[in-house]
């Protein structure tokens, strides 16, 4: 099939599917020609994700399809059955249905009816705000899912698009929206902090080294050695200086310090990104505007707090040649300006939030 160019399909395979083979790009091509979504404004991308593999018995990474909810939207318009939707509606524990959500806590689900011409009922999409938004681990809501952010509008997007599907499925069927996908997106995450308490022996210096390095454990007994405090009275003020040393574990308690690591592509990203003028990162946030979870965000590490599931991507979007586009205001692929610098655009004085 003749869609794209061979410098389009260079250009896909390098910024919008990065990483994927040729098959799965034919794939791709192949929704892209169905659906008649552009994927070079950002209504349809590939997302490569690791999944398992049975046959091979490892990790693969393994390409979805995702668009936005815009697009959902114009492809049901587009099949001639679409006849309107009621809703969003939100609720909480109590499962009482509300057409607005004015409450301070977060709703526990979103629904949706959408109407096709061919059933003679409305298709409804329920989501459930546990099973879809995404969070690290230890439960701590990322992005857009935020208290504060937008999380009423992320799980009505999810709850749309799985009416959408229900009610059109020739035309949507493997096809997913960004907001479904953010638990995916965030499961690297969970596996970082693993990383973190192999820091902590490092941090017990001096006389206690040895000690830990034998046993994890047995650097508790320094809680023997206070034990010693009775002998003051027996003993000069000498020797009530000794016990002074176990005081010295109080660096421990600053271990959890470095819990904010960061994997080394994302360390990457970040810093390419501190490359950047005022003028360069507001072209890239007008950039990545068309991308659901972007749309609002307004600093470095609201961009970067998205990008932590998987920087690849992102990073090799952000060559030299393209940084240098953003900071003329430029979009780094069409060379469309996006941005006029009101002053000199690659002046490194001029920090960006």
């Amino acid at each position: 099939m003749a869609l794209w160019t061979d410098e389009e399909k260079n250009l896909i395979k390098s910024q919008i599917a990065p990483g994927a083979t040729d098959n799965e790009l034919r794939l791709f091509q192949a929704q892209c020609q169905r659906t008649g979504l552009d994927p070079f404004s950002r209504q349809i991308y590939a997302i490569m994700r690791e999944q398992w593999d049975a046959a091979s018995r490892q990790k693969v990474k393994k390409m979805t399809i995702q668009t936005s909810i815009d697009g959902f939207r114009v492809i049901a318009q587009r099949s001639g059955k679409y006849a309107g939707q009621d809703g969003p509606y939100w609720c909480g524990p109590d499962g009482e249905w509300k057409d607005v959500w004015l409450s301070d806590e977060l709703p526990a689900a979103a629904k949706v009816l959408v109407y096709n011409r061919d059933f003679d009922r409305p298709i409804i999409g329920i989501a459930l705000f546990a099973e879809y938004a995404a969070k690290k681990q230890d439960g701590t809501l990322l992005g857009l899912w935020k208290k504060g952010e937008k999380p009423t509008v992320m799980i009505a997007k999810c709850a749309e698009a799985l009416a959408f599907r229900k009610a059109f499925p020739n035309d949507l069927s493997g096809l997913y929206t960004a907001e479904e996908m953010s638990q995916a997106d965030v499961k690297v995450l969970d596996q970082e902090p693993v990383a973190l308490p192999e820091a902590q022996p490092v941090a017990t210096r001096g006389r206690r080294r040895a000690a830990a390095a034998a046993a994890p454990e047995p650097t508790p007994q320094p809680a023997a050695e206070p034990a010693q405090p009775p002998e003051p009275e027996v003993i000069d003020a000498e020797t009530v200086e000794a016990p002074a040393a176990p005081a010295q574990a109080a660096p421990e308690a600053a271990q959890p310090a470095p819990a904010p690591a960061e994997s080394p592509a994302l360390a990457s990203l970040r810093q390419r990104i501190e490359m950047l003028s005022q003028v360069g990162f507001q072209a890239l946030l007008i950039a990545y505007s068309a991308i659901p979870d972007f749309a609002e965000v307004r600093t470095v590490d609201g961009f970067l707090d998205i990008c932590a599931a998987q920087p690849e991507p992102h990073l090799a979007g952000l060559k030299e040649e393209n940084i240098a586009k953003l900071n003329q205001g430029l979009h780094p692929r069409t060379g469309a300006v996006l941005v006029q610098p009101a002053a000199p655009a690659n002046d490194p004085a001029q920090p960006f939030g």
